[in-house]
């Protein structure tokens, strides 16, 4: 089953670093939420399966990109097409169409209170400013909602996360906010595959009180001529360096990830 997982309750700790049976994920998911705050409990075995998950965005590109198997999973509304129940293989999910109607994005055939919009777009929202918000002005009263994950994944033993990031913001866009992320060097192109990628780096920070990482490494790609990006995220900190094999073996998943993102062109009946 794919699981659905709702990251709003927790995203300072980290950051700062189609039916009915749908939404009752959601519900469960929901439910769980206080246990894997607890320290430890996100963490997972650093593995080698993954699972594939594929979609077709503005009925122009296919998408596809693996996430490591023993995490949460990534938050399309999608179905398993493999049936795997085991923990040595990837499973194989096929993603609902993703499609804009109006100034939202969309998956096609889901239910209507799914929200897929949340993933993909900010919106500045007037009013009291949580004291939490990493995106705060707190003169104004204006901050920042939206914009969660689409896949993450924690290991707080070892002061990591992985995060993958499918957003409505140009590499433009992005450059205006990323020293806010901890990125202050400029980006450097590297051509992966098919793909040529906006590479951003940090130095490895001091770890911060009730933050589990910090930034390390920011991979952006541009989804063919849209103005979507994808965004690949590798959270460290100096406390990641007292687990040396941990910390390549994390490298090593990170680089598999992006290695694993396509961008295929559809073609038009």
């Amino acid at each position: 089953m794919n699981k659905k997982f709702t990251y709003s309750l927790f995203l300072t700790l980290i950051i700062n670093i189609g039916g009915c049976s749908f939404v009752n994920q959601q519900l469960a998911d929901k439910a769980n939420e206080t246990k894997l705050l607890k320290s430890g409990a996100l963490d997972a075995n650093v593995t080698g399966v993954y699972d594939t998950y594929q979609v077709k965005f503005l009925d122009k590109y296919k998408i596809t990109h693996e996430w490591p198997r023993n995490s949460n999973g990534c938050q399309y509304a999608s179905s398993p097409t493999l049936g795997i129940s085991n923990g040595y293989q990837g499973e194989f999910y096929a993603g609902k169409d993703i499609y804009e109607e109006g100034n939202v994005t969309k998956q096609r055939d889901v239910h209507p209170t799914w929200n897929f919009d949340r993933f993909v777009r900010s919106k500045k929202v007037t009013g009291h400013c949580p004291a939490d918000s990493p995106n705060c002005d707190y003169g104004g009263k204006v901050f920042e909602t939206g914009l969660t994950p689409m896949c993450l994944q924690v290991w707080v033993g070892s002061s990591h996360s992985l995060t993958y990031y499918f957003f409505k913001r140009t590499v433009t866009e992005w450059e205006k906010i990323l020293p806010e992320w901890g990125f202050i060097q400029p980006a450097t192109k590297k051509t992966v595959g098919n793909n040529t990628w906006y590479v951003y780096q940090s130095d490895l920070q001091t770890p911060k009180i009730n933050v589990v990482s910090g930034p390390f490494q920011m991979w952006i790609l541009p989804v063919g001529a849209s103005d979507y990006t994808i965004a690949l995220k590798l959270n460290a900190n100096q406390n990641s360096l007292n687990s040396p094999q941990t910390h390549l073996q994390m490298q090593a998943i990170y680089r598999h990830l992006i290695e694993s993102v396509k961008i295929e062109n559809v073609e038009q009946k």
